[in-house]
Order: structure tokens, then C-alpha cells, then sequence
């Protein structure tokens, strides 16, 4: 099973190669981004054949691609800049609503602070029509949000870093969330869009996390500990993940995942399936669900080497706009029938038939091979 799990690792990083080898060195290794950085639906990867799920047999598998980082670290969206920054200041100066998106343990100031750093000088590089740096004060602005970042919140005895949180300062520069896992331990994290259950996710190591997910301990949890343990600075990856939500909503919300969830609807109480049935009917799966998929990068930091930035950037598009998207359509289809059986299917809210061969009649009739 140990060489099953590095031959699956070292396959994933030999296609990678070869599929971002023709492209020049400051190209973006993902193509379909285009120079608008992160306006793209949430469905281009699949398009590109690059989230997979499971192999043949139903073993799960983690997707890892080697990252570029100077063009694909950051995915930004002028468009969507503020809402996203919005929803950041509603959820994180709420103090009923903050322990929810942002936990830290003590010393994580130091791999904050270099996180930090590294946004100042990766962001007006990246998105010079996005942020400018003042040539007399040095002070980064995000021209689409009016975020700012001073050179003197970057240094350890800044006046400005006092009262002011340094990772939280990085998320509102950009829409990712961010994470910091120290020795494979989750040690910091501002995290509004991307996943809830911060509170209690928080001080645990990532078998803990994922101990509900079915499959990550037999399919994943080594592969990820010994990717983990391996990546080193300058060498950073990327992955995505897929899941079908029931409400388009970015913050955590009963109907998101409502398989997972006890929720009401009106005065009527309803089981996931029922739920998930109605909607179904009433609006076809086109109409009824919404593709979420995050976009996930590690890197390991330089100056806190025990430290690795896990940023999570959350795409979320009605599923109708796969219509669009044939080679789409046919990847998310094949991703479905590969954990057939499988118990991660039951996490993703696939488990019953019924919901199943619906989308899956969705999908084939837009599919092209």
C-alpha cells in the first residue's frame, strides 16, 4: 500500500510536468485564468481535467500539481473584490460571529507577519491594475477595496501592528482564506468562505479534521502526511476539490450542505434526501444546485520552516453553467461514478440513488467524450 501511495504522488506530479511543460516560464501554468487572474468559474478545472476524485477502483486521491507562483498563487477578481471583502468584515467584526471564522494559538504572529510580507511584494507584481505601492511611503494599496498594508505593520515592533491582526490583515487583502498548519497542526486560520466548524477543526492535526470525511484514513491521510512533510520553499503546490451545494451562499448556511446538516424549512421539517428531491423537481438539477469548488495552495515559509500557508480560494457557479462547459460536464460525471460505492460519496451527498442518477441523466446528456 506505501508504494500504491507514492507511485499515485509521483504520477500526479509526472502529469502535472507534462501538462504545464510547453508553457514558457512566466506563463500562467493555468491557461484558461487568463490575465484577469481569478475570474473564472468554478467549473474550469474540471474542463481542464484537472480535479479528479478517485482513481478507477474508487481509491481516492489527493490531485496535487506543482504550483507557479509567480502568476497562480493568488487568484484575484477586481470584480468581486469587495463583496468578498464585505463578507470578511461583516463575519470577522462581529464578535458573536469572529470566533467562527478565526481562531490562533499563541507564536503565530511570526509566520503571519511572513505571510504578510510575502503578499506586499508578490500582489503589485501579479495585479499591477489591482495594487500600487506609494513610491514616497511604500504603503500597498488594493485600488478595488481601499485595503492598505504599511512597510512598518511588516516589522515585528511596528506601531501600526499593534491591535491590528496580522493574518487577518493578509485575508482582507485578498479574497483567499487563509491557514496556517504548523507541523501538520492547525495553528491559525481566518477562514469566512471556504469551510465552517472553525472552533472545532481548530488545534487539531489534519487526521483529526478529516476523520468524518470516509476514505481519508484509508486513501489519504499518509499520502497527505508524507506530501506534507516533503514540500519544501520554492517547490509550492496546488489542488482542487468539488462539492455540490444546495444555497449559493459563501458563509455557512443549513441548506449549503444539507446532508450534513439538521435544518428547517419553514415550519416544515425535512430530511436531507426529501430536501434535495423537491428542489430537484422543482428546478432541475441545473436550477437546484451550485458547483463549489476550492482552489488550494501550500507553501512552506522560509523564516518559520516548521510552517505552511494553506490558502483556500472558493469558487461557487449556479451547476447550469456547465451547459456551457461539455468536457465539463463529462469530467464531473466520471468524478460521480468513480467513488461509486464508495463511502465518500456519502459525504459529498451523492449516497442516494435517486439524487444520483438524476444529475448523472444531467450530466451525460451535455457530455462529449
Amino acid at each position: 500500500r506505501h508504494l500504491e501511495d507514492m507511485r499515485a504522488v509521483q504520477g500526479l506530479f509526472q502529469r502535472s510536468s507534462r501538462h504545464f511543460g510547453t508553457r514558457t516560464k512566466n506563463a500562467s501554468t493555468l491557461g484558461f485564468l487568463g490575465s484577469a487572474g481569478g475570474t473564472v468559474p468554478a467549473l474550469s478545472w474540471l474542463d481542464d481535467h484537472l480535479t479528479r476524485t478517485a482513481t478507477g477502483k474508487g481509491r481516492l486521491i489527493t490531485g496535487i500539481h506543482r504550483l507557479n507562483e509567480e502568476m497562480d498563487w493568488i487568484l484575484f477578481d477586481p470584480e468581486n473584490a469587495k463583496n468578498i471583502l464585505n463578507l470578511k468584515t461583516d463575519m470577522l467584526g462581529n464578535p458573536e460571529t469572529r470566533p467562527t471564522v478565526f481562531q490562533a494559538a499563541g507564536g503565530y504572529e511570526k509566520p503571519a507577519k511572513e505571510l504578510l510580507k510575502m503578499l506586499y511584494s508578490h500582489l503589485p507584481k501579479r495585479y499591477p491594475e489591482s495594487f500600487s505601492i506609494c513610491p514616497s511611503s511604500g504603503v500597498l494599496t488594493a485600488i478595488h477595496t481601499e485595503e492598505t498594508l504599511s512597510p512598518s505593520f511588516l516589522q515585528d515592533d511596528g506601531k501600526e501592528a499593534k491591535g491590528v491582526d496580522p493574518l487577518e490583515k493578509a485575508s482582507r487583502l485578498v479574497q483567499e482564506d487563509f491557514v496556517i498548519l504548523r507541523d501538520q497542526v492547525f495553528h491559525a486560520g481566518c477562514v469566512v468562505s471556504s469551510f465552517g466548524r472553525l472552533q472545532e477543526r481548530f488545534g487539531l492535526n489534519l487526521g483529526n479534521i478529516h476523520a468524518k470525511v470516509q476514505g481519508y484514513d484509508t486513501d489519504l491521510h499518509k499520502p497527505v502526511t508524507r506530501f506534507l512533510d516533503g514540500l519544501q520553499d520554492g517547490k509550492a503546490c496546488w489542488r482542487t476539490n468539488w462539492a455540490f451545494t444546495w444555497n449559493p451562499s459563501l458563509k455557512p448556511h443549513p441548506e449549503r450542505y444539507p446532508h450534513r446538516s439538521a435544518y428547517a424549512q419553514g415550519s416544515e421539517k425535512l430530511d436531507s434526501v426529501t430536501f434535495m428531491l423537491k428542489k430537484l423537481d422543482e428546478n432541475g438539477p441545473g436550477g437546484a444546485i451550485w458547483l463549489k469548488v476550492e482552489y488550494q495552495t501550500f507553501k512552506r515559509l522560509v523564516d518559520n520552516p516548521d510552517c505552511v500557508v494553506f490558502g483556500i480560494r472558493t469558487f461557487v457557479d449556479p451547476l447550469h453553467t456547465i451547459e456551457a462547459y461539455p468536457k465539463a460536464a463529462a469530467m464531473l460525471a466520471s468524478n460521480i461514478r468513480s467513488i461509486e460505492g464508495v463511502g465518500f460519496r456519502k459525504y459529498l451527498g451523492l449516497d442516494n440513488p435517486q439524487v444520483r442518477q438524476i444529475v448523472l441523466r444531467y450530466l451525460d446528456a451535455l457530455a462529449i467524450e
